[in-house]
């Protein structure tokens, strides 16, 4: 069985939480919260920063810890999931983020193909399982 490292991005404002329209497997045409892989030798926290880069053209901090004089502390997720897709599954850390500078949303065009931005009121999407279990756990 293979495993692949994932992480993905809460991230809301105001009234509203950022989701991404899926255009593939897992849950092709579900709303999801934006993320991806983590990169061999990466960190999670560090993946989820460059993810939410590169699909939403937002620079963002993630909650959860901070470093000491010489010792970093890691950031925890909020949640882990694990689940199935397709041939292997995913193992995904969501992390809670808040946006540093401008929330003007202008993804890399390389990313495109991920699936349709969008500022989306809390319980009107069609969205994924593990966006729905977070949002009902995270967000009040």
């Amino acid at each position: 069985m293979r495993v692949e490292l994932t992480c993905t991005a809460l991230i809301v404002r105001e009234d509203k939480v950022l989701l991404m329209k899926r255009t593939r497997e897992p849950w092709k045409g579900l709303w999801g919260f934006p993320g991806g892989h983590v990169d061999s030798g990466e960190l999670p926290e560090d993946a989820i920063v460059r993810e939410v880069r590169e699909e939403t053209g937002l620079d963002v901090m993630v909650y959860g810890g901070g470093s000491t004089e010489d010792v970093r502390v890691l950031k925890k997720p909020l949640e882990t999931f694990f689940y199935p897709v397709l041939d292997h599954y995913h193992l995904n850390h969501l992390f809670s983020c808040s946006i540093k500078g401008s929330s003007e949303l202008k993804p890399d065009p390389r990313w495109a193909h991920e699936g349709e931005l969008k500022w989306c009121r809390i319980g009107q999407e069609n969205v994924n399982p593990v966006v729905k279990y977070a949002l009902e756990r995270h967000v009040k």
